[in-house]
């Protein structure tokens, strides 16, 4: 049998990120822990809702760990007591499971996994302050850096974009994220620039929840040589 935990925290950015959905000052969320006693093995994950990006809030991912705590059999049995549209908690609570079922596997008495690093992009805040913020994020050893765009206008953020190339090192990569502020105009004034541009991918160019929006981004990203990522757009149950 294995035993489900959880811790809520609050912490605060040390300096807000400026997206197209607002200004983001801190992160709410869950540590969960999966543990057997039998093996000593256990597995953390985390549930870090995001409302304004489609997932459950809060408080309802709470709910629906405190209806977690005690025993389970398998994943299987513990998400059967999630719901469906509880994506934060579901991705947590299995990222907890696999990592506590691997630990298991390692033999008894093993309380943690080999890590596994893996590289980070370095988020770049929005606006003319993004050309300051590079230099101190090369020296900390980023090469790939995501820059918040769709918060200001598009005019102004296209116009520093040469500078911000500029300021990057051969072989580092940008990518661009709009977090689906753009309309298909605007979209496709940005997809023109990034296809004559060393751009990695544009992240979310238009709204999750805009009218026909799957049409909309297979059009775009038949027209333009940009990759185009997705990321508010995959924040359903279904996605």
């Amino acid at each position: 049998m294995w035993k489900i935990e959880h811790r809520a925290y609050r912490l605060p950015f040390r300096v807000g990120v400026r997206t197209a959905h607002g200004l983001w000052a801190e992160r709410e969320g869950f540590l969960i822990r999966v543990s057997c006693a039998q093996s000593a093995a256990q597995g953390w994950g985390e549930a870090a809702p995001i409302p304004w990006f489609g997932t459950e809030s809060v408080a309802i991912a709470g709910a629906a760990l405190e209806g977690l705590r005690g025993a389970a059999v398998d994943l299987s049995d513990a998400l059967a007591r999630v719901p469906l549209d509880c994506v934060a908690t579901r991705a947590g609570l299995a990222a907890a499971w696999a990592m506590a079922t691997e630990v298991a596997r390692g033999g008894a008495g093993a309380t943690e996994p080999k890590a596994k690093f893996l590289a980070v992009a370095g988020l770049l805040p929005a606006g003319r302050a993004a050309l300051d913020a590079v230099g101190p994020a090369l020296e900390l050893g980023y090469r790939v850096f995501k820059w918040k765009v769709g918060v200001g206008p598009a005019v102004d953020e296209l116009a520093l974009l040469d500078d911000l190339l500029g300021c990057l090192p051969a072989g580092a990569k940008l990518r661009l994220d709009a977090n689906g502020a753009w309309d298909r105009r605007v979209a496709e004034r940005w997809l023109a620039g990034a296809a004559e541009r060393p751009i990695e991918y544009v992240e979310q160019p238009v709204a999750a929840d805009a009218r026909g929006v799957v049409d909309l981004l297979r059009g775009l990203a038949a027209d333009y040589p940009v990759t185009l990522a997705l990321d508010e757009s995959l924040g359903g149950a279904g996605d």
